[in-house]
């Protein structure tokens, strides 16, 4: 059953599609909803890199249509085992898990869209929608330094091409001291 959101949404896509003439896809109204630039260039390249991955004719399709592989896409062939291959794939192109998981989840927004305009039935966005990302290490990046890498580096600030104190090193010195004191590794 539909709540008032998704009326409202159907709605709002029967007014784009009247206004424009032609029909939207579950794509694009995904994209609409992003206000920032850089999400939609990170959503897109998501869709892309999918894209690439279900048809690899994609490329050359897109370029027949005059549009992005996102867009030439036909979203509505997307099943759970497709996803599962789909990560499948990424992984062993030596994808991070997070590149992993913003691609899973820009197909995922695709078809919530693509469930809520009728294109496909609930249970199939169900199944997709439950296809767990890869799980993300949250420890640090990098490592921590030794009091004698420190020194090395506290003394390079130090030295410099005349004997007269230098700014610079100075300077430098006070911020390896800070960042070294914050632990911080990147």
């Amino acid at each position: 059953m539909k709540d008032v959101s998704d009326v409202h949404h159907s709605s709002a896509v029967s007014q784009i599609e009247q206004r424009t003439g032609r029909s939207i896809s579950s794509a694009q109204l995904f994209l609409i909803k992003f206000t920032s630039k850089h999400s939609v260039r990170a959503m897109k390249t998501g869709l892309n890199r999918a894209a690439k991955v279900f048809d690899p004719n994609i490329v050359a399709k897109a370029k027949k249509s005059g549009v992005e592989p996102w867009n030439a896409f036909n979203w509505t062939t997307i099943d759970r085992d497709m996803m599962f291959l789909l990560k499948s794939a990424l992984v062993k192109m030596g994808k991070s898990p997070a590149t992993i998981n913003s691609t899973l989840s820009a197909i995922k927004g695709v078809m919530k869209e693509a469930f809520l305009v009728g294109e496909i039935d609930g249970d199939a966005y169900e199944r997709i929608k439950l296809v767990d990302g890869l799980k993300m290490d949250k420890r640090a990046s990098g490592r921590s330094l030794g009091m004698w890498e420190v020194r090395a580096l506290l003394a390079a600030c130090e030295s410099g091409p005349t004997d007269k104190p230098n700014p610079l090193g100075v300077r430098n010195r006070c911020m390896i001291a800070v960042l070294y004191g914050l632990g911080l590794r990147r």
